[in-house]
Formats: C-alpha cells, sequence, structure tokens
C-alpha cells in the first residue's frame, strides 16, 4: 500500500477518472486528457463514467468513443482519443489514483451511495478526489460543502476546483483560470499539473470553504441579475444587485461556516466568477427567460428548452433555503417567492 501519491509515482504514472458527463464535466475532460496524453505523471487513458442513455437511438457511451464527442451536452467539440467512456461505475473507479467529481449537486448524494453501495468497488486507499460540484448538500439539517460530503461519504481526501468559466469557452480553448483549494500542498501540485493548460491556467490556495462558498453562492447572484435583466431594469439596478449579493455572500460564510478570508474572494472561484455567469452563465439566461415568458414556464420546463437538458446550477436550492436563510432582508428571501409562489419580480 502507498502511502501517498508520490510514492505510487515511483511504480508508475497516476490513472485519472472522471465521474460526470454533461456539459462542463466534457469541456474538463478534454483538458484532462489532453494534459494526461502529454505528461509523463499520468496514464495516457482517462476514464469517464458516462450513464446509460439513448441519443438519436445510440447510446452516448458509443458515440464518445465512437466518434469523440458528446453530441448531447458538448456539441461540436471534438474530445481525445485517450478519453475512455464507461458506464460502470467500477471500471472507472477501480484502481485509480485520481478521481474528478463533476456532478450536479441535486445528483451528487445519490451516485455516492451507488458507489457505496458496489460490493465491486474498491477505492484506493492512496487515492485522491477533488470536487469541480457547485452548490451544497443540506442532510440532516446539516450544510454540507460538496468536497467535505465526499470525503466523509467515501473516506477520501477531497480538493475543490471553481472559476470564472463558461464550459464552451473552455471547450473551445479560449484563454479561462480557475482556483483550486486543499489542505495538502503536495496533492496541489499534482492537481495543478491535471488541469493546468496555456489555455487554462490554474492557481492554487490552502483551503476549499472559500473557494467552494462563493462558487455556490454566485448562483444566487446571477439569479437575481438575469431577473434584472428579464425586466430590462438598468445598469445601476443589476450592479446594486451584485453589490448585495457580494456582501451577503460573506455573511453567509461567516454564518454557516465561520468563514470570513476576503482573499480568497479575489481570485478566479470568486470575483471573477460572479462577473462571468451574469455576463453570459446558465443561470442568468433562464432567469431572464423566466420573467419574460408568457405564459409562465418551469424551471424544469426552461432547462430542457434553453439549456438542451442541462441542470440549473440554483434551482433545487430554492426549496431547501427558506428554512435556512432566514437573514432579514436578504437577496434570497426575495428570490424564493419569485422563483417557487409564481410571485412577477418588481423594482
Amino acid at each position: 500500500m502507498y502511502r501517498n501519491l508520490f510514492d505510487k509515482l515511483k511504480e508508475g504514472p497516476l490513472k485519472i477518472s472522471i465521474l460526470g458527463s454533461g456539459n462542463w464535466a466534457s469541456a474538463i475532460s478534454k483538458v484532462v486528457a489532453t494534459n494526461a496524453k502529454n505528461n509523463y505523471l499520468f496514464e495516457n487513458e482517462v476514464k469517464m463514467w458516462v450513464r446509460d442513455e439513448l441519443v438519436n437511438g445510440e447510446n452516448i457511451v458509443d458515440i464518445i468513443n465512437k466518434k469523440h464527442e458528446n453530441i448531447k451536452y458538448l456539441k461540436g467539440v471534438t474530445l481525445p482519443h485517450n478519453l475512455v467512456a464507461y458506464s460502470d461505475l467500477s471500471r472507472v473507479i477501480n484502481t485509480a489514483d485520481l478521481l474528478i467529481f463533476i456532478i450536479p449537486s441535486q445528483y451528487l448524494e445519490s451516485v455516492l451511495m451507488l458507489i457505496k453501495e458496489n460490493q465491486s468497488i474498491r477505492i484506493e486507499k492512496h487515492a485522491k478526489a477533488i470536487s469541480l460540484t457547485k452548490g451544497f448538500i443540506i442532510k440532516n439539517n446539516q450544510m454540507n460543502l460538496c468536497s467535505k460530503y465526499i470525503t466523509n461519504f467515501l473516506d477520501i481526501p477531497c480538493s475543490a476546483l471553481s472559476g470564472a468559466n463558461i464550459a464552451m469557452d473552455v471547450a473551445m480553448e479560449k484563454f479561462s483560470e480557475a482556483t483550486i483549494g486543499g489542505n495538502d500542498k503536495e496533492t496541489l501540485l499534482i492537481w495543478q499539473r491535471v488541469f493546468d493548460l496555456p489555455y487554462f491556467k490554474i492557481n492554487c490556495v490552502n483551503e476549499t470553504v472559500g473557494v467552494e462558498i462563493f462558487g455556490a453562492l454566485k448562483n444566487v447572484i446571477t439569479l437575481a441579475s438575469g431577473f434584472c435583466d428579464g425586466l430590462n431594469a438598468s445598469s445601476n439596478s443589476k450592479s446594486a444587485i451584485i453589490r448585495i449579493g457580494v456582501k451577503e455572500s460573506f455573511l453567509f460564510g461567516k454564518t454557516f461556516f465561520n468563514y470570513s478570508d476576503v482573499n480568497v474572494f479575489f481570485e478566479s472561484c470568486g470575483l471573477a466568477d460572479i462577473i462571468t455567469s451574469f455576463l453570459g452563465g446558465r443561470n442568468a439566461r433562464c432567469s431572464a427567460e423566466f420573467v419574460k415568458c408568457n405564459p409562465k414556464k418551469t424551471w424544469e420546463q426552461l432547462e430542457n428548452e434553453v439549456l438542451k437538458g442541462q441542470k440549473l446550477q440554483v434551482s433545487n436550492f430554492f426549496y431547501y433555503e427558506e428554512n435556512w436563510l432566514c437573514i432579514n432582508d436578504s437577496i434570497t428571501v426575495f428570490l424564493h417567492p419569485i422563483g417557487c409562489s409564481g410571485c412577477y419580480p418588481s423594482l
């Protein structure tokens, strides 16, 4: 048994596996597989877990492996040939040294349960994980960061990656940056080598809390920003919403996680992610359409029509926050009746 990843490297390259196959997962898979192909630290083949699904009468796993394209979630982008899709979780996880979780937050727990209950799955003792999931897991009256939830569920150290990233921009190799947070400096060095490319630059920080808090809460801010767009509100109104949302993000971090470090906010996972999201993110687009559409449509309808089946990163948050975010006059308290009760927004 290896003590750490560097001991494992003495025996040979590290094996990378990715769990998830959506828009963001596919874009990141291109980054990771490109690095694996050109780096002696990593085994050439990168495994990707994909749920069995028919697209135009053909299994999506077969499409990815034959055409090297995820035609459902990242149409038009060629994926590296060393990225291999599997529907069998055990084939993806067993023997992997590095596990990358890119599962929507509303499905993360069910996937972790599948892993834990599958008797054929064996996670290596030295393996490390990283979460690219944005959001919170609310369980047993506790609000959990995704990386911490993965660690507690699977007993595996888990870092976090978050940043100002539109998936298609990354897939098209337009310059982007991201932040990786973790507690182990040696593991951070390896994760940086996994993701860093000339067009996708990585900066590492020695904690995960701020990285994940800002990445999750920016979805609430951009939802409110999208409502402003749908109302054709002024730039002044939109700026006020964003300013208040940033202030409340810090209040949220202090209230629920005793977190108040301002430095991480100025990394890609903080301010830059907020800016990118309200300029072109999926939550802003859908919330603007939510206001404008007549007759009214559900969030699920908008996911199918506007996002082509991708999941909103914030809609499930509505159904939990009413019992949690009792801070007077907070943005989220005002968003809940608009998003869930059919109230029309006004300024």
